[in-house]
């Protein structure tokens, strides 16, 4: 588990990142917490996210809320 607070984007993914996996992490209060490829679909890439704690994605839908 990573704690990544206060950034610009908390986690960042590019467009040539295929197939990585974000998980269990605690990703709050940055401007964009996960943005995978700037909004760019997981399913193009095969980037999975689950279980992270934090509030605005790109695309949406990548944060469990807590």
């Amino acid at each position: 588990m990573n704690n990544v607070v206060g950034s610009q984007n908390g986690v960042f993914l590019d467009g040539q990142s295929t197939q990585n996996t974000i998980s269990v992490n605690n990703v709050l209060e940055n401007v964009i917490d996960l943005n995978n490829a700037n909004g760019l679909p997981t399913n193009i890439n095969a980037n999975q996210y689950a279980d992270n704690s934090c509030e605005t994605s790109n695309p949406s839908g990548l944060c469990i809320g807590r």
